[in-house]
């Protein structure tokens, strides 16, 4: 998808966007959506990230990240295995709160080649999952020019 074609999607009414941001230094551009239901669980914001490819001349997206309550991943899990069959990668851990409780962790992946989603049971604390949906090469492309960006001047003189 494109950012031109994102930018035309009318929102169904469970969606209120809270805009692009123009092109930024790292040649990114990011598209934030609020309310966004999943799975009959509300998130409070989605980011969906654009980068233009040297055949192209317009974004095109490369990376969506959301997130859920936690008490929703199994559902999610149901949802995302119904649409795309086996996970390619289950792995099972776990995270620990501040207090010292110890909880299950699970991290999904699906993965086709082009793309992958993610999903894990427990993210930036124990009461949030993600989703997060990666187009592969699109992605590759975005960390090779982030990393060339980041790499120390060259010692010639």
């Amino acid at each position: 998808m494109t950012l031109s074609e994102f930018k035309e999607l009318s929102p169904d009414g469970t969606y209120k966007s809270s805009g692009c941001t123009d092109d930024q230094n790292d040649g990114v551009v990011r598209c934030e959506w609020s309310n966004i239901e999943i799975a009959h669980y509300s998130s409070g914001l989605g980011t969906y990230r654009f980068i233009k490819p040297s055949n192209s001349s317009d974004p095109k997206l490369f990376e969506i990240f959301i997130s859920l309550p936690s008490h929703g991943f199994q559902d999610v899990f149901d949802g995302l295995s119904k649409k795309f069959g086996k996970p390619k990668k289950i792995k099972k851990d776990e995270v620990q709160n501040r207090i010292g409780n110890r909880f299950e962790n699970y991290r999904v992946e699906w993965n086709n080649g082009i793309s992958s989603i993610e999903i894990a049971q427990r993210f930036s604390s124990i009461d949030i999952m993600s989703i997060r949906y990666e187009h592969i090469k699109l992605s590759r492309h975005y960390y090779r020019e982030a990393e060339k960006k980041s790499a120390p001047p060259s010692e010639k003189f």
